[in-house]
């Protein structure tokens, strides 16, 4: 099973956002180089995100983007669709049957419409806490 890229770089960019809500607003130049992406690929998933309501932006000085709702009621699922990226696609197998890759693709969005963005923030930070100690 494949999450297509752009599915993947709307959830590393919607948890920069969502890492740095406390700072305020994010730009999207600013991620396209930490995360490097080309500009105008990252505007394109921010359009979808901002359609969705999953983040606000602002223009002007001092401007970008924030969450538009509380990183709890995020799911990564709702990330993936946003962006056009929600279904999951088959790998290049005939080996299964469709009503399979099917079933697994009901799962797998059962699966990520329970993982907030504030749990992967917590689990991300946990990690980032227990490699400090060792």
């Amino acid at each position: 099973m494949n999450i297509p890229s752009k599915g993947q770089y709307a959830l590393c960019a919607l948890f920069a956002v969502a890492y740095r809500e406390r700072k305020g607003p994010v730009s999207v130049s600013q991620l396209a180089l930490e995360l490097d992406i080309s500009l105008s690929y990252l505007e394109q998933l921010f359009a979808g995100l901002r359609n969705a309501g999953l983040v606000r932006g602002r223009r002007g000085a001092g401007g970008g983007y924030r969450l538009a709702r509380d990183p709890s009621r995020i799911t990564v699922l709702e990330v993936l669709r946003a962006v056009g990226a929600g279904q999951v696609y088959r790998t290049d197998s005939d080996y299964l049957p469709e009503q399979l890759w099917s079933r697994l693709s009901e799962s797998l969005a059962s699966f990520l419409e329970g993982i907030t963005v504030e749990q992967v923030l917590r689990s991300a930070s946990n990690l980032s806490e227990d490699l400090a100690t060792d």
